[in-house]
């Protein structure tokens, strides 16, 4: 009888002193990432960069967040050389513990150059962090592969990470900022490690201020299946560069 009470008593006190599942769960943030927008129903980050130009109309700063208890508060802060310029307050207002947080900063004039840092606090401490530096210089954006592209204004139809087998011309987007007045540039072409010569190559072209251009590479035949590069450069460096399949 005395050994029954006890077994019940240390089971009793065992409940006590073990935490309640749940309470103990601690908030974690991902990496800072910044992108150049962000979708609409899934918060997606659109174009994530490490560097922009200064004229672009916004920068977004993303975090994800696990673990965060309805009615948390986390305070956003972006700042210039150290000097605060802009700061608000995120109040988690949903049941969802998971979530992925995002933050813009904009200006009417576009975005003030240097040195950026996006910081993100909770309970007083800092969580996440990153800087991103926005540029006068003359920048050239990752150049993006596709089925075709706008005569007059290189827009980009049907983005693509990679071409099935048959199709006999490849579209690459160049979309630039901060040129000088028709700043020479060259579109040298490669495949499968070796340049690619003949007729209207490498394709020349000029930059002037900000904008897009679309080249391309084939013909009327199918483009033999392998790897292709598009190197561009500007008087003989490269300052922007990329690389595609085509499939079998």
């Amino acid at each position: 009888m005395h050994t029954r009470w006890l077994v019940l008593f240390l089971l009793v006190f065992g409940l006590l002193i073990a935490p309640a599942s749940g309470q103990d769960t601690v908030a974690l943030f991902g990496d800072v990432i910044f992108a150049l927008d962000v979708t609409l129903d899934s918060n997606e980050p659109i174009f994530p960069l490490d560097v922009f130009p200064f004229n672009i109309p916004v920068i977004v700063g993303f975090v994800d967040v696990e673990n965060l208890p309805r009615g948390a508060i986390i305070t956003t802060r972006w700042l210039l050389a150290d000097e605060e310029k802009i700061s608000s307050e995120y109040v988690h207002q949903v049941d969802e513990p998971d979530f992925r947080l995002w933050t813009p900063l904009s200006g009417p004039n576009g975005i003030e150059p240097g040195i950026w840092t996006l910081r993100f606090q909770y309970l007083g401490e800092v969580v996440a962090e990153k800087t991103v530096e926005v540029t006068t210089a003359p920048f050239v954006f990752p150049i993006r592969f596709g089925t075709a592209c706008g005569t007059f204004t290189g827009e980009m139809l049907d983005y693509a990470e990679k071409y099935e087998g048959g199709v006999s011309h490849i579209f690459a987007q160049i979309r630039y900022a901060n040129f000088p007045q028709r700043t020479p540039l060259e579109g040298v072409w490669f495949f499968d490690g070796e340049e690619l010569e003949g007729p209207g190559l490498p394709t020349e072209t000029t930059f002037t201020a900000n904008g897009q251009r679309c080249l391309r590479i084939g013909g009327n035949q199918a483009l033999p299946a392998g790897t292709y590069e598009l190197q561009l450069r500007e008087e003989g460096l490269v300052i922007q560069s990329a690389v595609i399949e085509i499939g079998d």
